[in-house]
Order: structure tokens, then C-alpha cells, then sequence
């Protein structure tokens, strides 16, 4: 679609076109084939669905011949992923190529990880925190509708750009939109405008598959979606593909043809666990049982892969690339991963845990809750419930450790990382853990 003068122009194709689109199987079999495909003409001369269908069939209403009804049947369709991945605007990517898009939209970042290294905003994680996302980021389904609501978006003080935030998720491929539904009115009748559900696409096919492309640099993936661009529209120009489907990198500024890459140094010192305590720095080298035990420890609450290379990479002196043939990824993923295991190992309730050894902390009840490690979202669930220092929140543990896991907004992920948090900071959390092990 194009305004000129004020008027919005539609492309269209006519009756007697070999590339005319007649129904949605008719584009479902060219997803098959190209991959990917933007709903409205964007710079590519016939890469778009509008381009390959009349511009009478448009908002007829007619399930079979109109195209912005294509959008409803195959947003729900197993083999497709529907939403805004082609400059901000909606689209289709086939299941086939989407773990290339995720590889490159996502520079090798799964959500947690941008969170973790302060990489995501603010507004970004009270989305996807609605989701109660687990560590594969397979979570529930929303309604858009209720999804602003939930995240704290709209009227009366709450957060804005909620359109332009969800657009941004689905531009770096952790959002879809998996369906489209009307409003049920006390009759049980539909009524008003189909709105958009939402999911992540680890939900929809499975985070082994969404992932399976992470041993590959995100450049490569874009080498593929260049390549097949110009397999099918070999007249595209550079600068038009990159508008259309290039974004900048999550947490940077890098172009998609030279990402950044992250690189440690391997110490020259192999002996565990001094090797790894240089690298973490403001601890002692020598370590003691207790705080050797807190070590452990630490290590411990560290997702199942960045313990896993922590431990090969300091523990066993392997390199990157024995690392990374072994998990069966890249070696540039492989050092994101050790930086983002010691950047969390630096953190203070960690380091104390070193530092004064496993039992030898002393409980710091009277500390504000900002006063600790944990995520700006972690610390508002806690405020907003009243508990703004360790004390408030240790005495709700002593008087009723249920109410705390009933806070609004604690998930299974907020949940660990509070547990890791009181723990560290020698509150004691075995009522709590009593609960979630029943």
C-alpha cells in the first residue's frame, strides 16, 4: 500500500497474472517455497501478498478470496509464523526458515539472556514477563488486549508505546502472533473487530527447534536470507532488502553483515579454581572449604548450559571450539555465554558467597530491597506488594511463605532468582522451598 496525495494506492496484480494468489492455500504453497513474505508491498517489486492478488478481493469479507482473511487462517496454521518481521509491518515466515530469522533477528540472544546483560528494556520484559515464560521460553497464549492490561500499559499513569514495544518483540522474532479472536459478549455471541493473539514461537514449535540454527553466526543467517531474496527477486537491490528485513542487533548497534562478537581470553594459569576466580576478580584466589563450598554453590544457580561451560571452560580447560563441537553450537556462542556466566558471577550476592564463604554471611534484613542484585522487574514486584527491605520480606517467609509465592507477577523465573537473592543475602527460604517441592 502506498499514500499519495493523501490517498492510500494498493499494488494488486490482474486476472490473467501467473503469480496471482487466489486463496490461502494458494499462498501457503508460496511460503513453502520462497519462505518468507511481507503482507503489503514494501520496495520489492513483487514481494509482498498484495502484489499477487486483486485489489477488489481486499476487506470483501469473503474467507476464501480475501486476503486480509488469509491472515486469520494462517496465523493458526502449524507450518506458519504471522506478525510484524518485514519493517515493522505484518508478514509470514514459514516454519522452515524461521529458525534462520530467529538466529540473525536475535544475534544468538535467547530473552533471558538480553535481560540478564541488561540488554532488554524495561518496558520489553513487563510484556514478555506475562507470559511466565519458562527457561525455554515456552510460555502461555495472550490476547494483545490483555496483555497491555497485564504489562502495566494505557490510561492512568501506566507504561506507553505499547504497539511500538510489541512490534519491536516481534521484529526480533521472541513474539507472533498465533491467532485472531472476537470478543465473547454474556450471550456467548462474537461480537467487534478479531483481536490478535500472541505467543512466543518457542511455544508454538518447541525451543529445540526455534533455536536449531544458534550453532550458525547470525551473519551467515543473513547471508541465507539475502540469498534466497535474490533467488526469487534477483532485481533487489542491497539497500532495499536491508530496509525491509535488516534490524539492528539486539543490545547494539551492529549491522546485520558484521555483528559484534564477544571474545574471552583463556587465562594462562589452568589451575581451578584460581583461573576462574581472576576472572571474577574482588575475591580471594586461595580459597577455604566454606568459601570454596560458596563457590559451588554460586555456580550452581547458574542456568544448566553457563554452569556447563563454566565448568569445561575453567574447570577442564577446554577451548571454545571443544566446547562448541560438543554442544553442537559456535564457538562465538560459546564465549557469549561464558561472559554472560561471569558477569552474573560478579554480582555481589554471588561474590559474597565466595568472598565470606557459604555459612559465613550474616543476614542483611535491614538492606532495601534495591540494595541487592536482582532485575528492576524483581525489585517491583516486591515494592509494589510493600515489602521494600530483606526484614519485611524475611518476616512474610516466617508468618506465611505461601502469600509469597502469590505475589502478582512472580513466575517460575522471578521466583528462583528471589530464592537465589534471600539465600545469598542468608535469609532462610526452606519454608518457601518446602512449598514448591510439595
Amino acid at each position: 500500500m502506498e499514500k499519495i496525495n493523501g490517498e492510500w494506492y494498493m499494488a494488486g496484480c490482474d486476472d490473467s497474472s501467473p503469480d496471482l494468489l487466489k486463496t490461502a492455500d494458494d499462498l501457503l504453497e508460496l511460503l513453502r517455497k520462497i519462505g518468507f513474505l511481507p503482507l503489503f508491498a514494501g520496495g520489492i517489486a513483487g514481494f509482498s501478498v498484495e502484489e499477487r492478488t486483486l485489489v477488489s478481493s481486499w476487506w470483501s469479507g469473503d474467507n476464501q478470496s480475501d486476503p486480509w482473511e488469509w491472515r486469520i487462517a494462517l496465523a493458526g496454521h502449524p507450518e506458519v509464523a504471522y506478525g510484524k518481521f518485514f519493517d515493522k509491518k505484518t508478514g509470514f515466515i514459514h516454519k522452515d526458515f524461521f529458525p534462520i530469522f530467529a538466529n540473525y533477528r536475535r544475534n544468538g540472544y535467547d530473552f533471558d539472556s538480553l535481560v540478564d546483560e541488561g540488554l532488554a528494556k524495561h518496558r520489553t520484559g513487563k510484556i514478555m514477563d506475562v507470559f511466565e515464560l519458562n527457561e525455554e521460553a515456552v510460555g502461555k497464549e495472550i490476547m494483545s488486549n490483555e496483555l497491555k492490561e497485564k504489562a502495566g500499559f494505557g490510561k492512568d499513569g501506566g507504561e506507553k508505546n505499547f504497539d511500538g514495544i510489541l512490534t519491536e518483540l516481534q521484529m526480533q522474532t521472541y513474539l507472533i502472533v498465533s491467532d485472531f479472536r472476537q470478543r465473547i459478549n454474556k450471550k456467548g455471541e462474537s461480537f467487534g473487530w478479531h483481536i490478535a493473539a500472541v505467543e512466543t514461537p518457542e511455544t508454538k514449535w518447541g525451543y529445540d527447534f526455534v533455536s536449531s540454527r544458534y550453532s550458525e553466526d547470525p551473519s551467515d543467517s543473513w547471508e541465507k536470507i539475502v540469498a534466497r531474496i535474490h533467488s526469487f527477486f534477483p532485481h533487489a537491490e542491497e539497500r532495499q532488502i536491508q530496509k525491509i528485513l535488516g534490524i539492528k542487533y539486539p543490545g547494539t548497534d551492529a549491522s546485520p553483515v558484521k555483528p559484534q562478537k564477544k571474545a574471552v581470553s583463556k587465562t594462562s594459569t589452568p589451575l581451578w579454581p584460581e583461573n576462574l576466580l581472576k576472572e571474577i576478580g574482588n575475591v580471594p584466589l586461595t580459597l577455604n572449604e566454606d568459601q570454596m563450598a560458596g563457590l559451588q554453590y554460586a555456580i550452581s544457580t547458574l542456568q544448566k548450559r553457563e554452569q556447563n561451560v563454566i565448568r569445561q571452560y575453567f574447570e577442564k580447560s577446554l577451548t571454545h571450539k571443544e566446547i562448541g563441537d560438543t554442544a553442537g553450537v559456535s564457538t562465538t556462542r560459546i564465549g557469549q555465554l561464558i561472559m554472560k556466566a561471569l558477569r552474573k558471577m560478579r554480582h555481589h550476592t554471588r561474590s559474597d558467597l565466595i568472598r565470606y564463604g557459604l555459612h559465613g554471611r550474616n543476614p542483611k534484613t535491614n538492606e532495601s530491597v534495591a540494595a541487592h542484585a536482582m532485575s528492576p522487574l524483581l525489585q517491583s514486584i516486591l515494592t509494589k506488594a510493600g515489602l521494600r527491605t530483606m526484614e519485611q520480606v524475611a518476616m512474610l517467609i516466617r508468618d506465611d511463605p505461601e502469600k509469597l509465592l502469590q505475589l502478582r507477577g512472580l513466575g517460575e523465573r522471578k521466583r528462583e532468582e528471589l530464592l537465589f537473592t534471600l539465600d545469598a543475602a542468608g535469609i532462610d527460604t526452606s519454608a518457601v522451598k518446602e512449598l514448591l517441592n510439595k
